[in-house]
């Protein structure tokens, strides 16, 4: 089996409304294309996407990382096959993730209680 590797790395000083800028690009791009594009080339992402979030503070230094991965195996892929890198502690689910309301949660709608009785 023949593997191979490309590798683009881009450090940019940005103002916050430009980096915002550049994430709703890359966000409409994946919504609309399932592309990203990186200096001017198209990288198609697949429908499963692995996202990594990191946060470093170091004195008055602090670091976020957003890191996708995905493998390439068909459109329809399945969490099945994860990537490589990817640890178990990226697998769960940290305070604040849950806070959504699940079905049995929310209200119930009031015309159901009348229809019952």
């Amino acid at each position: 089996m023949r593997k191979s590797e490309i590798k683009i790395k881009r450090r940019d000083v940005m103002s916050a409304s430009e980096v915002a800028d550049l994430l709703r690009q890359w966000a409409n791009q994946i919504d609309s294309e399932n592309i990203v594009s990186l200096d001017g080339l198209p990288i198609s992402v697949a429908n499963v996407l692995y996202v990594r979030q990191d946060y470093r503070k170091e004195g008055n230094e602090h670091a976020l990382t957003l890191k996708l991965s995905w493998v390439d195996n068909s459109s329809d892929q399945s969490m099945a096959g994860e990537p490589e890198d990817l640890e178990e502690e990226d697998l769960d689910i940290l305070p604040g993730e849950s806070d959504h309301p699940t079905p049995l949660d929310l209200p119930s709608c009031p015309d159901e209680h009348r229809a019952k009785e």
